[in-house]
């Protein structure tokens, strides 16, 4: 250990020391024990082989699905190999039936042959066998009067919704990026209020253009998709409006009013748009083109079936009625094994199980894991959660267990390294976690890449469940990496984009903090709701 990390130790003890939050151990032994932490997160990790488990075997793990129940078994079966014995599940809902694709491949037969690159959008009908039919163009659909243009003349055809996207130049910004010092400077510092500058008129047209797009989607979902059903078109086809090279991006025109519990009689499949913009680029010259598929999916279970979450714990040797959380949501989608988003974080989280177990890290607040499952379709899973066991999210009554949270962990940013914890300053009532996060990151070694404390916290998943009803949720802030222009949400969501290094680090960093949340002197306050 060089002479300068000795001194940020000694410089970061002093100030764990005269925070708020100091450790109920004494420091030096919390140093033993975070260096173990470090050592056996670096020199014996598992996660890499966790991550494979979960997407390379189960899939891509879509809620109430095969593939998801398939994962949750496993979680279970392997937190108990590692000498965690308090695993259980809880169901919460009812979500809905299930759904999977077992086959699905649609290729141009006409003018031209051409295998085409697709997602199938869950909770749809299959072809019910080889269907072939014209791809025929309705962008122009925005009402009623529009729809009733179309009828009697779609039977048996690919009904393509949207125009072509426009070609974009060549890429010359690279697909994956980390943060810069400059970005985490910016994370680090307060944010002000902006002052409003008035709307130009390229605004006025741009949020026209929005709400327009909007209204469109809510009469595709109320009127177009049963008129479609009613016709007895071949599939709906949607497009892929961002990605390139055949990378397919979940579409949102039916997201929402396709689902578990209101599953669409009609075939919907994305496409790539390389592949849908040739198809509307032959129509635009007049010439039809014929498509063929073939898709099979399954529904499974009932409107009425529960979604579960996985729950496991490491009960606390002082305090076991106070608990530290931490979680990762692990459904995801079908059409990929749902790796950035969110299986490489569920490995994160259930490897710093693993290392607080087998470091035997003395804590004396239980410790808790909660695997959440509905999240994709709006956080059910981690909002039962809170509902059950810490705030009635109706009458708003609280429970013993509410005062006794002494925080929440959560991970879904994709696979990059944590570059600092996010403190969430606008609705907490003090600065006792801006300090303490700081402290505790000036505690780890510096190699493990964490650099700041982030004044902001980010919203969108689990985490919210708990922060928006009174309870201290945090998250940490991640390198997107590829996150936004390869994998999230999309068809090439896998294990090759897992740097391995990110994810041994973000275990250990994640189990530092669990550890020293377990063993400081007090709880994080309450948050402030609106």
């Amino acid at each position: 250990m060089n002479i300068q990390f000795r001194i940020r130790k000694v410089v970061a003890l002093l100030v764990a020391i005269c925070s708020s939050a100091v450790l109920s151990a004494p420091a030096l032994h919390a140093q033993d024990i975070l260096a173990d932490i470090f050592d056996e997160g670096m020199n014996r990790s598992q996660i890499m082989e966790s991550i494979s488990w979960l997407t390379d075997v189960s899939g891509g793990r879509l809620t109430n699905s095969p593939s998801m129940f398939k994962a949750a078994s496993w979680t279970q079966r392997r937190l108990n190999e590692w000498g965690i014995q308090d695993v259980w599940t809880e169901e919460w809902g009812p979500f809905g039936q299930g759904w999977s694709n077992e086959k699905a491949w649609v290729r141009m037969v006409e003018p031209d042959a051409q295998a085409l690159i697709f997602n199938v959008v869950e909770w749809t009908e299959g072809t019910n066998g080889i269907v072939s039919g014209p791809a025929i163009l309705v962008s122009d659909i925005w009402n009623q009067a529009d729809l009733d243009r179309y009828r009697g003349t779609l039977k048996g055809a690919f009904v393509l919704l949207e125009v072509a996207p426009p070609i974009a130049g060549p890429l010359l910004e690279p697909l994956a990026t980390r943060r810069t010092p400059e970005e985490l400077l910016q994370q680090a510092l307060p944010r002000r209020p902006q002052t409003r500058t008035a709307m130009t008129p390229e605004d006025s047209v741009r949020f026209a253009a929005i709400r327009a797009g909007f209204a469109r989607n809510d009469f595709l979902r109320a009127s177009a998709l049963p008129f479609f059903k009613e016709e007895g078109v071949a599939a709906i086809v949607l497009v892929s409006e961002t990605g390139v090279g055949g990378t397919v991006f979940l579409d949102t025109t039916f997201y929402g009013a396709v689902g578990p519990k209101s599953p669409s009689a009609v075939p919907i499949i994305t496409m790539a748009k390389e592949h849908y913009g040739r198809i509307v680029r032959i129509l635009e010259k007049g010439l039809p083109v014929t498509l063929e598929a073939e898709i099979n999916n399954t529904f499974h279970g009932t409107m009425d079936d529960p979604g579960i979450n996985v729950i496991a714990e490491i009960p606390g040797t002082g305090s076991p009625e106070e608990v530290v959380m931490l979680g990762a949501h692990l459904d995801g989608f079908s059409y990929s094994t749902s790796t950035t988003d969110n299986a490489a974080n569920v490995g994160v989280m259930m490897e710093a199980m693993r290392i607080l177990k087998a470091v035997n890290a003395p804590m004396k607040r239980t410790v808790r894991l909660g695997l959440w499952t509905g999240e994709e379709q709006g956080l059910y899973g981690s909002k039962a959660y809170v509902n059950d066991h810490f705030i009635n999210l109706e009458t708003r009554e609280k429970t013993d267990a509410f005062d006794h949270l002494a925080a929440y962990y959560n991970l879904d940013n994709g696979t990059g390294a944590i570059r600092g914890a996010m403190s969430q300053i606008d609705i907490q009532p003090n600065s006792v976690v801006d300090s303490t996060f700081t402290a505790w990151t000036m505690l780890l070694p510096a190699e493990l890449g964490l650099q700041i404390v982030s004044k902001l916290g980010g919203g969108g998943t689990d985490h919210v469940s708990f922060y928006t009803n009174g309870l201290p949720g945090f998250q940490f802030m991640q390198d997107w990496l590829s996150y936004w222009t390869v994998t999230h949400h999309s068809n090439m969501d896998t294990y090759e984009r897992v740097p391995e290094a990110d994810v041994k680090k973000n275990a250990i960093i994640v189990a530092s903090f669990v550890y020293l949340t377990a063993n400081q002197e007090t709880l994080f306050p309450r948050t402030i709701t609106r």
